[in-house]
């Protein structure tokens, strides 16, 4: 059972947007106290809101309609069907508020013809186990309601005598950094435009450029979009600079071919957007086989196993749009991997190369 402080805690801002959107100012105690007067369209929301903040379910079969008529007090001489559609209207406006993308606070049973709030929201859930990913979004959203801020902190300070990271799982965001995360994601919401500067091996101006995704992967936050129509490219946020968001808007089908990209065949900041994937095959020694069984964790998105060999050793394959893309992984598990075989022998070749670089450093 939730308890429902903290969660009404957490849902403050979102209820300020719902009476927003309604135009309406919360009066005496009609969300406290159900009211026998005529419910208007702003309060029937709220009242199923709460009910389904206490842990009480919202259902449309008829056999338990009364049940949340009688909550919102409506004319009984409405026929059965009217009332059905009157209360999904105003369940479809609360799940448009809260649920968003993966993160599903309240749920529509089929079975039961319910509604109801999931046991912990999977947000929180996600939050609870991840303590210092939950001290990131913090630092990201001190632009949020002080309630809801006390309570992500609360959780993430909640098991600081039980978790250690000795490794920061998240690349620190530079404080004037902050602002542009935000940026950059209101940007990516509302499909405007963006240009700023950037600055990484060389300084460069970057003009209309078309935000798709924050990408948080090799332990750094970037920003992935298309550049000059057709380039797909990833600018390392840290390095960002100057950025303006315009109130021009781009097309979402002009952005579709590039998104299906990013979802689809994306490992890591090295995949390239345009060239064809190659595989290769690696062997995995006997000593580290058990990280490279079948269903263990993947390394990589293409990684698939094929078979484990009479010796213990493990056989699998990755792929990839250029070396740069699957090396470092490689180069990490030496020298228990083995390259088996890759196009024309090019990731052999890659890695003797860097090796005998390395190598040169320790001649006398």
């Amino acid at each position: 059972m939730v308890k429902s402080i903290p969660i009404l805690k957490i849902f403050t801002n979102h209820v300020k947007i719902l009476r927003q959107t309604y135009k309406f100012k919360l009066k005496g105690k009609i969300i406290g106290k159900r009211s026998r007067k005529k419910l208007t369209g702003c309060e029937k929301p709220l009242l199923l809101l709460k009910a389904l903040i206490e842990d009480k379910n919202i259902s449309l079969d008829e056999q338990n309609l009364d049940e949340v008529v009688e909550l919102l007090a409506m004319n009984k001489n409405i026929d059965i069907e009217s009332k059905k559609r009157s209360i999904k209207r105003d369940m479809d406006q609360i799940m448009n508020v809260f649920n968003i993308d993966d993160y599903q606070v309240f749920e529509y049973d089929k079975s039961s013809k319910s509604y109801k709030m999931n046991s912990i929201p999977y947000a929180l859930n996600k939050f609870k186990k991840i303590n210092e990913q939950i001290i990131v979004i913090s630092e990201l959203a001190k632009n949020l309601d002080v309630e809801v801020i006390e309570t992500i902190q609360e959780i993430a300070n909640r098991d600081e005598d039980v978790y250690m990271f000795l490794n920061s799982e998240f690349e620190k965001i530079d404080t004037s950094k902050k602002q542009i995360h935000i940026d950059i994601a209101e940007a990516i919401r509302s499909r405007f435009y963006i240009s700023f500067s950037y600055n990484y091996a060389k300084h460069e101006n970057i003009n209309e450029f078309k935000p798709l995704k924050i990408l948080f992967t090799d332990n750094n936050w970037y920003m992935l979009g298309v550049v000059d129509k057709i380039k797909m490219r990833f600018f390392r946020i840290n390095f960002i600079l100057n950025l303006e968001v315009s109130k021009k808007t781009f097309q979402r089908d002009s952005i579709k071919e590039f998104k299906d990209f990013v979802i689809n065949k994306i490992q890591n900041s090295m995949t390239l957007y345009g060239e064809e994937s190659r595989t290769a095959v690696i062997e995995a020694s006997k000593r580290v086989s058990i990280y490279f069984n079948e269903g263990r964790k993947l390394f990589l998105s293409s990684q698939k196993f094929k078979r484990e060999n009479s010796d213990g050793t493990i056989i699998f394959t990755v792929e990839y749009t250029q070396t740069l893309e699957v090396l470092p992984f490689i180069k990490k598990w030496l020298p228990d991997l083995k390259i088996i075989e890759s196009p024309d022998d090019e990731l052999q070749k890659a890695l003797k190369n860097d090796l005998e670089l390395s190598l040169k450093h320790y001649e006398n």
